[in-house]
């Protein structure tokens, strides 16, 4: 599937869960990502190159890796909105700290283990309400993604 297929499939499964948001196609080949919530774009970035990489490995369908993968940042849309932000900007207030800490050749330990457990807490939140909008028949693919993706 040509990233322009997968932008379309994307912006179909968003207008049926009511969700408007801007999707762009990233192809940067730094990011871990298969897709990416920016809040602070208000945007859903692509990642095709990643996708594919990880239909290849589990071999299910591309059509459902990208259901699945829409609906999970379906959930970080909604727990971002319903939260105000919250977590996004201690997520931001804990990187600035890391940043101001290695400038000054220092270590902010405590502050690398709170954006981790911050990132786990959003991620489950995240997977538990994508699941709610994944086709029924797809809910099997959506755990092994979570799974294969994911420790959480």
């Amino acid at each position: 599937m040509f990233p322009n297929e997968i932008l379309s499939l994307v912006k179909d499964i968003l207008k049926k869960s009511n969700i408007e948001k801007t999707v762009v196609i990233d192809y940067s080949k730094t990011s871990d990502h298969l897709m990416h919530y920016d809040s602070k774009n208000d945007q859903i970035n692509i990642f095709p190159t990643k996708i594919h990489e990880l239909v290849d490995h589990i071999g299910i369908s591309i059509e459902a890796m990208v259901e699945i993968s829409t609906c999970h940042e379906i959930g970080h849309v909604i727990d971002i909105c319903s939260n105000g932000h919250t977590y996004e900007l201690q997520l931001q207030a804990y990187k600035e700290k890391i940043e101001e800490a290695h400038r000054n050749e220092q270590y902010e330990w405590e502050s690398l283990k709170n954006i981790q457990e911050l990132n786990d807490h959003c991620e489950r939140i995240a997977w538990g309400i994508g699941k709610e909008y994944v086709s029924p028949d797809r809910v099997d693919d959506y755990e092994l993604v979570r799974r294969v993706i994911t420790s959480i």
